[in-house]
């Protein structure tokens, strides 16, 4: 999406950018893109309407679709009819208009011809070319599912997952482990363990041609963007993926670190009903996410129950339905999906009468991940504001990780970007999110509804940024995701201050970025390494420390 912002820089048009990207796009696989912002991306991706998502791996031939299994031996892996060419036909047949197939769950099995060692592994490379893997199944998955769908018309998307359980250590901490009151402190994930993730990712985007879509799991809502730095992920795709769009599993209403909503609708969750984000929803149609011997035979909940409780609440509001129909051990959809597939072509027709996707509101295309933060009230707890654990409202998230001000306002939260940053030009504070906003609402109670923000390249002469037209220093007084743009700023340490809540006198963040929407921010100097800040009380990164728990509504 570099590309694309360089096509629309500063809002005006660079003909020569534009005409290359649109090149790029009419001749690969989105339908008729004539554009290239990313709200043409999205809507364009809301125009897709139907989806199927693959659960395909190790966990297929284990079994195991709870714990996912580490280190299994590689021969376990035996598709020995595999055909992802057959998995499209039977996709097309059934109105897909994109298929998403998991390259790697979260226990590291890779599906594509990985070049990276996993040092949890007996057996390397751990994926399915290992030499252990017979002869008949060691094929590269992904190449063969790209390809397919290229051939097809079929939007191809790719989903990896961050968490790694044959990893393990630093690829499997849970939310829990960094930020519990009695457990890890100071929670790191080494230098080899980020370039492990960034190199498999850079595989997945480089290797196969254009990826239109990527989907992410087991990092937001368990390492957290920050030990992982999500900062780092971003330059990589939009440096290897400039015309992908990004998805993942928040546990959030709101796009916050994505372009895409994700709603993982076997936990409970539905897009609410005045959504109005580029979305997608999916769930398992088998016994479990992975394909199961009990399920052989057995045929999805009928089509026409299928349409009334997915298609007709989604398709409204602008969430693609992408029901998991995984293969089986011989690599196949079986008949019986197949058989559901085509019916499902047959019986629904997208209603043209939907209008398009309305405009989305600024997205932070450049986020800037901190290595600090301290706060003038229960500053011990500070760090929360920039943990990067998405602390979402979905049926499994009780916990809510946040800083909460204590005394009277105005009260506020600074941030240090570990180096100082031309080009920042936009905040985003992500409020409590408490309950499930499909069964409900939220408690809003502390949401900060007047604000001022401050920058700084010292951490003592602080200045207050001029806020663009449109933005007053006032929010609404909801959980929605927050936004505020103001004039590009030169500075390392970025303070938000409350100086009004919806009611009380407590104002709680939950998440606060900074970072470019229309110009990347550039560095000035090098960015000094999270270990490398001091761990003195005034410098508090994931210590020890009071944890706000919340209890949401199990709905």
């Amino acid at each position: 999406m570099g590309l694309q912002r360089e096509c629309f820089r500063n809002g005006r048009l660079n003909q020569g950018a534009a005409l290359f990207m649109s090149f790029l796009l009419l001749g690969f696989w989105w339908p008729s893109f004539g554009e290239t912002h990313l709200d043409t991306l999205r809507r364009n991706f809301a125009n897709l309407r139907l989806g199927q998502f693959l659960h395909f791996g190790m966990n297929t031939f284990s079994n195991d679709n709870g714990t996912d299994l580490t280190n299994q031996d590689p021969a376990i892996y035996n598709p020995t009819s595999i055909n992802p060419a057959q998995w499209v036909s039977a996709a097309k047949a059934g109105g897909i208009k994109f298929m998403v197939l998991v390259c790697k769950h979260h226990d590291g099995f890779a599906l594509w011809d990985t070049k990276v060692t996993n040092p949890g592994a007996t057996y390397n490379p751990y994926c399915c070319m290992n030499s252990r893997v017979p002869a008949a199944a060691r094929k590269d998955v992904v190449k063969l599912f790209v390809q397919a769908c290229k051939d097809s018309g079929i939007v191809p998307g790719l989903y990896y997952s961050v968490q790694d359980r044959t990893y393990g250590g630093q690829l499997y901490i849970n939310t829990s482990d960094v930020l519990n009151a009695s457990g890890v402190t100071n929670a790191r994930v080494s230098r080899a363990a980020l370039n492990f993730v960034f190199t498999q990712i850079k595989e997945l985007l480089t290797n196969y041609g254009d990826i239109p879509f990527f989907v992410d799991d087991g990092w937001a809502w368990s390492l957290g963007h920050t030990i992982v730095p999500y900062q780092e992920f971003q330059d990589s795709l939009r440096k290897f993926g400039p015309n992908t769009l990004f998805s993942e599993h928040e546990g959030l209403f709101y796009p916050w670190h994505e372009d895409v909503i994700y709603y993982e609708n076997s936990k409970g969750v539905w897009p609410p009903a005045d959504q109005k984000y580029a979305s997608w929803l999916s769930n398992k149609m088998g016994g479990a996410w992975f394909w199961l011997p009990t399920d052989a035979g057995k045929s999805p909940i009928a089509v026409s129950s299928f349409i009334s409780t997915y298609l007709d609440r989604c398709d409204p509001v602008w969430c693609n339905v992408a029901p998991n129909l995984p293969p089986n051990r011989d690599g196949l959809i079986q008949d019986s999906y197949v058989a559901w597939l085509k019916q499902l072509g047959q019986s629904w027709t997208p209603p043209a009468s939907r209008a398009q996707l309305p405009t989305q509101g600024p997205h932070m295309d450049w986020v800037i991940t901190a290595v600090n933060a301290t706060a003038t009230s229960n500053t011990s707890n500070a760090h929360f504001v920039m943990d990067g654990v998405s602390d979402g409202g979905f049926a499994d998230h009780y916990e809510q990780y946040m800083w909460s001000s204590s005394g009277a306002l105005p009260q506020s939260a600074t941030v240090d970007l570990g180096a100082a940053y031309y080009n920042i030009e936009m905040c985003s504070y992500l409020p409590k999110q408490i309950a499930r906003q499909d069964t409900g609402g939220f408690d809003s109670s502390a949401v900060i509804t007047g604000y001022r923000i401050y920058y700084s390249l010292d951490n003592t002469t602080f200045t207050p940024v001029t806020l663009s037209s449109g933005y007053t220093g006032t929010w609404t007084g909801d959980n929605t995701l927050k936004y505020a743009l103001f004039t590009p700023v030169h500075a390392r340490y970025m303070r938000l201050e409350a100086t009004a809540v919806r009611s009380g006198s407590v104002a709680t963040i939950s998440e606060l970025d900074f970072g470019g929407y229309t110009l990347k921010p550039t560095l000035t100097g090098a960015k000094i390494e999270r270990a490398d800040v001091p761990a003195t009380p005034g410098h508090a990164i994931f210590r020890s420390s009071i944890i706000t728990t919340i209890n949401g509504r199990n709905g």
